[in-house]
């Protein structure tokens, strides 16, 4: 298959859309603990600052990278694209 006809069989994909998540990290807690949150509170998570971030397309881990602030908005700059052979 050429790659003209390629891109042209995926371009009736190009306008689904997709639902892409960043996730810094997680933590359980208890619903006593929640309610004591107040403000300023921290919430400590379960990987170092320095771990790349995963990015999640619909659900389905596909890159990974690094926080970044762009004119006040929160962003990722992608680091390292996965494909279906590296383990996540």
């Amino acid at each position: 298959m050429e790659e003209d006809e390629t891109v042209d069989n995926l371009s009736v994909l190009f306008g689904v859309p997709l639902t892409v998540t960043a996730k810094l990290g997680s933590r359980r807690m208890s619903v006593r603990d929640i309610l004591n949150l107040t403000p300023n509170a921290i919430i400590e998570l379960d990987r170092p600052a320095s771990m790349p971030i995963d990015v999640f397309a619909n659900e389905k881990l596909i890159a990974r990278g690094e926080i970044v602030v762009v004119n006040d908005v929160f962003g990722v700059r992608l680091t390292e694209l996965l494909n279906e052979e590296e383990p996540q």
